[in-house]
Protein backbone atom coordinates (compact mmCIF):
# COMPACT_ATOMS: atom_id res chain seq x y z
CA UNK A 1 0.00 0.00 0.00
CA UNK A 2 3.18 2.26 0.87
CA UNK A 3 3.52 2.24 -3.61
CA UNK A 4 0.03 4.46 -3.39
CA UNK A 5 1.47 7.14 -0.93
CA UNK A 6 4.34 7.90 -2.94
CA UNK A 7 2.40 8.55 -6.28
CA UNK A 8 1.44 12.31 -7.65
CA UNK A 9 -1.81 13.66 -6.51
CA UNK A 10 -2.64 13.80 -10.72
CA UNK A 11 -2.35 9.54 -10.94
CA UNK A 12 -3.90 9.17 -7.62
CA UNK A 13 -7.07 11.10 -9.26
CA UNK A 14 -6.32 9.40 -12.38
CA UNK A 15 -6.48 5.67 -11.18
CA UNK A 16 -9.42 6.72 -8.71
CA UNK A 17 -11.48 8.37 -11.58
CA UNK A 18 -10.66 5.36 -13.98
CA UNK A 19 -12.50 2.55 -11.12
CA UNK A 20 -15.32 5.42 -10.91
CA UNK A 21 -15.69 5.12 -14.97
CA UNK A 22 -15.60 1.47 -15.16
CA UNK A 23 -18.10 1.37 -11.80
CA UNK A 24 -20.19 3.10 -14.25
CA UNK A 25 -19.84 1.64 -17.85
CA UNK A 26 -20.88 -1.31 -15.67
CA UNK A 27 -23.58 0.15 -14.00
CA UNK A 28 -25.15 1.31 -17.54
CA UNK A 29 -24.19 -1.98 -19.17
CA UNK A 30 -26.43 -3.87 -16.49
CA UNK A 31 -29.14 -1.63 -16.35
CA UNK A 32 -29.12 -1.62 -20.28
CA UNK A 33 -29.42 -5.54 -19.69
CA UNK A 34 -32.27 -5.49 -17.55
CA UNK A 35 -33.99 -3.14 -19.87
CA UNK A 36 -33.85 -4.83 -22.51
CA UNK A 37 -35.13 -8.38 -20.67
CA UNK A 38 -38.15 -6.11 -19.51
CA UNK A 39 -38.71 -5.06 -22.76
CA UNK A 40 -38.69 -8.42 -24.14
CA UNK A 41 -40.86 -9.53 -21.14
CA UNK A 42 -43.85 -6.93 -22.45
CA UNK A 43 -43.38 -7.87 -25.77
CA UNK A 44 -43.64 -11.15 -24.80
CA UNK A 45 -46.86 -10.30 -22.72
CA UNK A 46 -48.25 -8.05 -25.27
CA UNK A 47 -48.36 -10.53 -28.10
CA UNK A 48 -49.78 -12.99 -25.08
CA UNK A 49 -52.96 -10.41 -24.70
CA UNK A 50 -53.43 -10.20 -28.59
CA UNK A 51 -53.27 -13.98 -28.98
CA UNK A 52 -55.90 -13.85 -26.43
CA UNK A 53 -57.97 -11.55 -27.87
CA UNK A 54 -58.06 -13.46 -31.02
CA UNK A 55 -59.44 -16.80 -29.66
CA UNK A 56 -61.90 -15.20 -27.66
CA UNK A 57 -63.23 -13.75 -30.69
CA UNK A 58 -63.23 -17.55 -32.11
CA UNK A 59 -64.47 -18.42 -29.09
CA UNK A 60 -67.56 -16.11 -29.33
CA UNK A 61 -67.83 -16.76 -33.14
CA UNK A 62 -68.42 -20.91 -32.41
CA UNK A 63 -71.46 -19.68 -29.33
CA UNK A 64 -72.58 -17.97 -32.14
CA UNK A 65 -72.92 -20.87 -34.44
CA UNK A 66 -73.98 -22.94 -31.27
CA UNK A 67 -77.04 -20.78 -30.68
CA UNK A 68 -77.82 -20.46 -34.76
CA UNK A 69 -77.63 -24.76 -34.63
CA UNK A 70 -79.75 -24.53 -31.65
CA UNK A 71 -82.12 -21.89 -33.30
CA UNK A 72 -81.93 -24.20 -36.51
CA UNK A 73 -84.04 -26.80 -34.74
CA UNK A 74 -87.02 -24.74 -33.74
CA UNK A 75 -87.20 -23.38 -37.20
CA UNK A 76 -89.23 -24.90 -39.97
CA UNK A 77 -86.63 -25.66 -42.97
CA UNK A 78 -87.15 -23.54 -45.84
CA UNK A 79 -88.38 -20.53 -43.06
CA UNK A 80 -86.83 -17.13 -43.63
CA UNK A 81 -85.72 -17.65 -39.78
CA UNK A 82 -84.55 -20.83 -40.86
CA UNK A 83 -82.27 -19.44 -44.05
CA UNK A 84 -81.15 -16.62 -41.38
CA UNK A 85 -80.06 -19.10 -38.73
CA UNK A 86 -78.07 -21.21 -41.37
CA UNK A 87 -76.73 -18.45 -42.54
CA UNK A 88 -75.66 -16.81 -39.09
CA UNK A 89 -74.18 -20.76 -38.83
CA UNK A 90 -72.32 -21.08 -42.07
CA UNK A 91 -70.53 -17.27 -40.89
CA UNK A 92 -70.13 -17.64 -37.08
CA UNK A 93 -68.08 -20.82 -38.70
CA UNK A 94 -65.99 -19.17 -41.03
CA UNK A 95 -65.16 -16.11 -39.01
CA UNK A 96 -64.47 -18.62 -35.99
CA UNK A 97 -61.40 -20.05 -38.62
CA UNK A 98 -60.74 -16.66 -39.86
CA UNK A 99 -59.25 -16.12 -35.86
CA UNK A 100 -58.17 -19.72 -35.18
CA UNK A 101 -55.88 -18.97 -38.03
CA UNK A 102 -54.94 -15.63 -36.90
CA UNK A 103 -54.16 -17.24 -33.41
CA UNK A 104 -52.19 -20.42 -34.99
CA UNK A 105 -49.32 -18.24 -36.45
CA UNK A 106 -49.24 -16.42 -32.53
CA UNK A 107 -47.94 -19.95 -31.33
CA UNK A 108 -45.00 -19.42 -29.18
CA UNK A 109 -43.73 -22.59 -28.16
CA UNK A 110 -44.29 -26.60 -27.65
CA UNK A 111 -46.32 -26.61 -25.19
CA UNK A 112 -48.94 -23.84 -26.25
CA UNK A 113 -48.87 -25.81 -29.80
CA UNK A 114 -49.94 -29.17 -28.08
CA UNK A 115 -52.51 -27.43 -26.35
CA UNK A 116 -54.19 -26.36 -29.55
CA UNK A 117 -53.57 -29.54 -31.61
CA UNK A 118 -56.02 -31.01 -28.42
CA UNK A 119 -59.00 -27.58 -29.13
CA UNK A 120 -58.77 -28.69 -32.98
CA UNK A 121 -59.40 -32.40 -32.78
CA UNK A 122 -62.38 -31.22 -30.16
CA UNK A 123 -63.26 -28.16 -32.76
CA UNK A 124 -63.23 -31.40 -36.31
CA UNK A 125 -65.54 -33.24 -33.59
CA UNK A 126 -67.88 -30.63 -32.75
CA UNK A 127 -67.93 -29.18 -36.29
CA UNK A 128 -68.58 -32.72 -37.89
CA UNK A 129 -71.87 -32.73 -35.75
CA UNK A 130 -72.84 -29.62 -36.38
CA UNK A 131 -73.09 -30.54 -39.84
CA UNK A 132 -74.83 -33.38 -39.32
CA UNK A 133 -77.17 -31.42 -37.38
CA UNK A 134 -77.58 -29.56 -40.35
CA UNK A 135 -78.48 -32.08 -42.82
CA UNK A 136 -80.92 -33.97 -40.37
CA UNK A 137 -82.62 -30.83 -39.66
CA UNK A 138 -82.55 -29.96 -44.13
CA UNK A 139 -84.12 -32.84 -44.44
CA UNK A 140 -87.34 -31.81 -42.72
CA UNK A 141 -88.90 -34.92 -41.68
CA UNK A 142 -89.95 -36.05 -37.99
CA UNK A 143 -87.21 -38.61 -38.02
CA UNK A 144 -84.26 -35.79 -38.77
CA UNK A 145 -85.30 -33.20 -36.18
CA UNK A 146 -85.39 -36.18 -33.88
CA UNK A 147 -81.70 -37.22 -34.69
CA UNK A 148 -81.28 -33.41 -34.95
CA UNK A 149 -82.35 -32.86 -31.45
CA UNK A 150 -80.61 -35.98 -30.01
CA UNK A 151 -76.96 -34.73 -31.24
CA UNK A 152 -77.37 -31.03 -30.45
CA UNK A 153 -78.52 -31.75 -26.94
CA UNK A 154 -76.18 -35.27 -26.57
CA UNK A 155 -72.93 -35.46 -28.13
CA UNK A 156 -72.84 -32.28 -29.28
CA UNK A 157 -73.45 -30.57 -26.72
CA UNK A 158 -70.32 -32.64 -25.25
CA UNK A 159 -68.31 -32.11 -28.12
CA UNK A 160 -68.81 -28.12 -27.74
CA UNK A 161 -67.95 -28.43 -23.89
CA UNK A 162 -64.65 -30.09 -24.37
CA UNK A 163 -63.88 -27.96 -27.20
CA UNK A 164 -64.90 -24.69 -24.87
CA UNK A 165 -62.41 -26.33 -21.72
CA UNK A 166 -59.85 -26.61 -24.29
CA UNK A 167 -60.08 -22.88 -25.22
CA UNK A 168 -60.29 -22.07 -21.43
CA UNK A 169 -56.88 -24.27 -20.91
CA UNK A 170 -55.73 -22.00 -23.73
CA UNK A 171 -56.44 -19.35 -22.18
CA UNK A 172 -55.07 -20.38 -18.37
CA UNK A 173 -51.86 -21.22 -19.83
CA UNK A 174 -51.65 -17.80 -21.51
CA UNK A 175 -52.12 -16.02 -18.83
CA UNK A 176 -49.58 -17.91 -16.64
CA UNK A 177 -46.96 -17.14 -19.31
CA UNK A 178 -47.84 -13.65 -18.98
CA UNK A 179 -47.94 -13.39 -15.31
CA UNK A 180 -43.99 -14.77 -15.38
CA UNK A 181 -43.16 -12.30 -17.46
CA UNK A 182 -44.51 -9.76 -15.04
CA UNK A 183 -42.97 -11.37 -12.16
CA UNK A 184 -39.84 -11.76 -14.39
CA UNK A 185 -40.12 -7.82 -14.98
CA UNK A 186 -40.69 -6.93 -11.39
CA UNK A 187 -37.70 -9.12 -10.56
CA UNK A 188 -35.56 -7.24 -12.95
Amino acid sequence: MYWFYNLTIKTKLSISNSILGLLILLLAGVSIQRLLLIDENVQQANKGLMAVETLLHANRDFYAAWVAERSMLFARPGSKDFKSMQDSHQQSLASADHYLTRFEQSLVNSELTQLFKAFTLHRLEWETITGKIREYRLSDTRAGLSTARELSFGSGADAFKKMSTQIDSIIEYMEQQADAATQSSIKS
